[in-house]
């Protein structure tokens, strides 16, 4: 079967199937859940929920044409991405972390293994994984039913599938207070790049966004937090 073919049958045999969107949407919740929050099987896990991101993907874009570089997509993502990190600059510049149990955060990265490699995790996340999430969840789940009448219904249950893998994540670092805060935070974001991928923007655009609000989030915010 050439990739043609597959690519029509997935996208006009099973794409369009109400159970496709939920299994598929809630697979990332799922592998986070087993993963991180049970650890059961975790590295398994981790590579059924990384490589799912990744290949499932092909079946419904072209990835020559969603990620081809553009000084428009660069300057449309930074300046998207500057105005969703308004917000997390203001509580970082008025010492917000400081509200945080820095050392349960810290022992806890140490004990993972984490903390000895903060700069390639934090690089890992802000380019990698920020690519993956925009590739998975705005670009195949952007194109998948069930039908909604009002971009903003989908927007709102994409941002919420989005949203609720990374609180399965949030919850083992951070109370049920600031786990909440920073998934409503995360919500808002997965709401505001769905939106503008309805508005025609391709997925280089969203990734240059996402990647400039990790690199504040985790990167400047994670190091004040650890190191600061």
């Amino acid at each position: 079967m050439t990739r043609q073919r597959l690519m029509d049958w997935f996208l006009y045999q099973i794409a369009p199937r109400e159970n496709t969107f939920w299994i598929l949407g809630l697979l990332p919740t799922l592998c986070c859940l087993f993963g991180f929050a049970l650890e059961i099987l975790p590295q398994m896990t981790y590579l059924i929920y990384k490589g799912s991101m990744f290949f499932l993907p092909f079946l419904a874009l072209r990835f020559r044409k969603e990620m081809r570089p553009s000084w428009k997509g660069l300057t449309r993502g930074l300046s998207h991405g500057l105005i969703l990190c308004i917000v997390p600059l203001l509580f970082l510049s008025m010492d917000g972390l400081s509200l945080l149990n820095t050392e349960a955060i810290r022992e806890k990265l140490i004990r993972l293994g984490i903390l000895p490699h903060f700069i390639l995790v934090i690089l890992f996340l802000s380019f990698i994984n920020a690519f993956l999430e925009e590739w998975y969840f705005r670009g195949l789940l952007g194109n998948l039913g069930p039908h909604f009448k009002d971009g903003r219904d989908k927007a709102l249950v994409l941002a919420f599938l989005f949203a609720s893998h990374h609180f399965i994540v949030l919850i083992c670092y951070f109370d049920l207070f600031w786990s909440g805060l920073f998934t409503l935070g995360t919500a808002v974001a997965g709401y505001a790049w769905t939106r503008l991928r309805q508005g025609g923007a391709d997925i280089f655009t969203l990734f240059v966004s996402h990647c400039l609000c990790d690199l504040v989030i985790l990167g400047l915010g994670g190091w004040l937090l650890l190191f600061g």
